[in-house]
C-alpha cells in the first residue's frame, strides 16, 4: 500500500496479468487509483474496522497461517 501513496495504480485493462516472470512495465501516466494516506487499525478491533469502513474504502489483510485458540 505504501507504493500506492506515491504511484497511481493502473487498471487491469491497462496492465493485464500475464502469468509470466519478467520486469514491471507500469506507467505512471496511466495511474487511475491513488491513495492519499494509510491508517492501520488495531488487530481484532471490530469497532475500529467498522469506523474505518464508514469513512473510506478499506483494505483488509488476513494472516492465514496463524492459529488463535
Amino acid at each position: 500500500m505504501t507504493y500506492l501513496e506515491s504511484h497511481g495504480q493502473e487498471l487491469t485493462s491497462d496492465y493485464p496479468y500475464t502469468a509470466r516472470d519478467g520486469s514491471c512495465s507500469a506507467s505512471a501516466s496511466k495511474g487511475k487509483v491513488n491513495v492519499k494516506s494509510i491508517h492501520n487499525v488495531t488487530p481484532r478491533s471490530v469497532d475500529q474496522l467498522k469506523a474505518a469502513i464508514a469513512v473510506n474504502p478499506t483494505s483488509v489483510t488476513v494472516e492465514a497461517d496463524t492459529y488463535v485458540f
